[in-house]
């Protein structure tokens, strides 16, 4: 046997075709404006109510299909696999183990959970948490409002912020972190590489392992360092003074016209 398909209007039959093309009507009596129940017609017809498929939609103008969803929100819908919830008003959940908390908000995938208003949780374990914030991936969690977080194991945590990669955070206001384990600690800095770290507000960090220990606003930073305790820098470039460590090498020729 297939699953039905259900409407929810003034009209109380409900057409079912199965599989071998036999067609029936089902009535349910307990339809009101704000309550409709609807399930699997397979799972019905076998075990009876109450059992598998079928769901209970408490709320007018949503609607429910999947094994255990369900819709409490106004405008809500819920379908797909597993459990998955539209509890926030207009909020769409799709998937298995995926909750639509927030007004407005949409989960999709595998055990998602998008609480902000007009958030959206995406990919397998992710959470929007923030206004109109987004989550991709696998294990990101966007905490900011506006804030995008996505890759795996990546947090976007400032206002407006944004982490992709692997185990990236983007602390900072309006701060960016990619790559590998990187930090955007600071307003509107930007970390890049594997084990970066910004400190200081508008600062560009690329490389590994740099040392960031100086907060200067705006500073050019290319890390060296092979591990957190041996963390050092090539190039620091901040305020009126450009530091190169090391041995600089010039190859080529120079001519001079006189």
């Amino acid at each position: 046997i297939g699953r039905g398909i259900y409407s929810y209007n003034s009209l109380i039959p409900i057409t079912y075709t199965a599989s071998g093309g036999t067609e029936i009507q089902l009535t349910d009596t307990s339809i009101t404006s704000t309550t409709i129940y609807v399930g699997d017609v397979g799972y019905y017809r076998i075990y009876g109510p109450g059992f598998g498929g079928n769901k209970e939609m408490p709320t007018s103008y949503s609607n429910s299909i999947g094994y255990q969803s369900i819709s409490l929100g106004l405008y809500s819908n819920s379908e797909g696999g597993y459990k998955s919830a539209a509890m926030g008003y207009g909020s769409h959940a799709e998937g298995s183990v995926t909750w639509a908390m927030g007004p407005n908000s949409h989960s999709e995938g595998f055990y998602n959970f998008s609480l902000g208003d007009g958030s959206h949780a995406e990919g397998s374990f992710t959470k929007s948490r923030g206004i109109g914030s987004h989550t991709e991936g696998f294990a990101t969690q966007a905490y900011g409002d506006y804030s995008h977080a996505e890759g795996e194991d990546s947090y976007a945590v400032g206002l407006s912020s944004h982490a992709e990669g692997e185990s990236t955070q983007a602390l900072g206001i309006y701060s960016h972190s990619e790559g590998f384990a990187t930090a955007a600690l600071n307003y509107a800095s930007h970390a890049e590489g594997a084990y970066t770290i910004t400190s200081g507000a508008y600062q560009h960090v690329s490389g590994l392992w740099n040392d960031y220990s100086d907060t200067t606003q705006g500073a050019f930073i290319l890390g060296n360092g092979t591990d957190n305790s041996n963390r050092s820098n090539l190039i620091f470039a901040g305020g009126n003074e450009v530091n190169i460590y090391g041995q600089t090498l010039v190859s080529g020729s120079r001519s001079e016209e006189h």
